[in-house]
């Protein structure tokens, strides 16, 4: 779960061999350059390297139509250690990167998540999304973000982590 997390990935997506399914200690300074290459981090630290090949799965696309994002002053949490609240019908996010709102919108929707179009990953907007019901998903992105949504058979990168050879 923490290497599909700092991958931004789905945990299907993420194929760990089982003598390495292990529990590790790290620490992280909490500050946007590391937490945007924890990934590359976490496999450094432990001697680890991916291999990725790409399977043919379902998936959600999102791809932009007329983008239409938020600012950071849409939504603040009350609690402020806080990024993210999801709720049993939508998700909010205070503060957050396409690339976690990807990662928590494919959490909730138990499907890997295909991001279309999207060249900085790394901005921060809020969100507020349904995502209970695929159709009420689609007509908020698209309607509050400019973000269109589609479920499909699509080729996606499966990530095998190895360890390094010596």
């Amino acid at each position: 779960d923490i290497i599909a997390y700092s991958n931004k990935s789905h945990v299907s997506q993420i194929k760990i061999e089982e003598s390495l399914d292990k529990n590790y200690k790290m620490y992280f300074r909490i500050n946007k350059e590391v937490m945007s290459s924890m990934y590359e981090v976490i496999l450094s630290s432990l001697n680890l390297k991916q291999k990725t090949k790409t399977d043919k799965r379902m998936a959600l696309v999102l791809s932009l139509n007329n983008p239409r994002f938020w600012d950071t002053y849409q939504i603040e949490l009350a609690n402020s250690s806080k990024r993210y609240e999801i709720g049993k019908l939508d998700l909010k996010a205070d503060n957050i990167t396409f690339s976690e709102f990807g990662y928590v919108l494919s959490s909730v929707t138990n499907k890997p998540l295909v991001l279309n179009g999207f060249e900085e990953l790394n901005t921060v907007h809020d969100w507020q999304v349904h995502y209970k019901f695929f159709d009420l998903m689609q007509s908020d992105l698209i309607d509050n973000y400019g973000i269109k949504i589609e479920e499909k058979e699509i080729d996606i990168p499966i990530y095998k982590i190895i360890k390094k050879a010596p």
